[in-house]
């Protein structure tokens, strides 16, 4: 067998390149590392340094710059309405009740201030009016009111105040004959008095007795603003067949309530 020999040229063309060695590696592994510990040592100094600002303000210095770190500025926080405050709302809440309070006692006034030019309340004093209306009953009387047959008014004569019926009204004829109302010659019937009447007639008498308008005003027809009047008791009490007829400007008021009814 025969031996070639090789120049040393050749020889370095054929040498075969180096294996990676382990050092290598771990020398890669540590740069790796080194640039991980180089973040966290980064972040740790910029929360030390957040902290020593902090802790600076409280102390009242100013706090290092920190070009790294962006500070807000902090605002003012936005309410919503309904976000207020419990003594807001108590204070709110007796506002408005004394501001109902203030408008209902005014109108109150002004009802009671135009009540009085308008109604007003009586009491009935003695037996005139049996038994319509009885002694110290309480009723209502309308001032404004027109006046109607069987209307009971309220008549003030002198200082005298007294309840009476309307029997008769403006231009009309007034007559009795046998407990029996005639208006104008036509008769009216007294339903109110129809009790009263059937027993007087049964004992033999009459409850009113027989008139007529011109023997008691001396005309034969009631003149303008002026009425005829009786009392529902007529036995035992004062009206127009003693004292002549009643004025419109005597009148008062119409009586529209007995409050003493109403109870029973």
């Amino acid at each position: 067998m025969r031996l070639v020999k090789i120049p040393m040229e050749n020889k370095k063309k054929l040498r075969k390149r180096p294996k990676k060695s382990v050092g290598s590696a771990k020398q890669h592994k540590t740069k790796k590392i080194n640039s991980s510990t180089q973040i966290v040592s980064k972040k740790s100094a910029l929360l030390q340094t957040s902290g020593k600002a902090e802790f600076r303000k409280s102390k009242g210095e100013e706090p290092l710059a920190c070009p790294q770190r962006k500070t807000r500025k902090k605002g003012k926080r936005f309410k919503p309405q309904n976000s207020l405050s419990k003594k807001k709302q108590v204070g709110r809440s007796k506002q408005r009740f004394k501001e109902l309070l203030l408008v209902f006692s005014m109108t109150l006034i002004t009802c009671l201030f135009v009540s009085s030019f308008l109604f007003e309340i009586y009491r009935v004093n003695g037996y005139s009016m049996v038994p319509t209306l009885r002694d110290r009953d309480l009723v209502l009387l309308k001032k404004n009111k027109s006046v109607q047959r069987f209307d009971l008014v309220l008549i003030k004569r002198g200082n005298t105040y007294q309840i009476r019926r309307v029997i008769g009204l403006p231009k009309e004829d007034i007559q009795y004959i046998n407990d029996s109302l005639y208006v104008n010659g036509e008769m009216v019937v007294e339903r109110f008095l129809i009790n009263q009447i059937n027993e007087a007639q049964q004992s033999g008498g009459n409850f009113t007795k027989d008139f007529n308008l011109i023997d008691i005003s001396g005309a034969s027809k009631i003149p303008e603003e002026a009425y005829f009047v009786l009392a529902d008791n007529r036995e035992y009490s004062s009206d127009s067949r003693d004292y002549g007829l009643v004025s419109e400007n005597q009148i008062i008021g119409v009586i529209t309530i007995n409050f003493s009814d109403l109870k029973t």
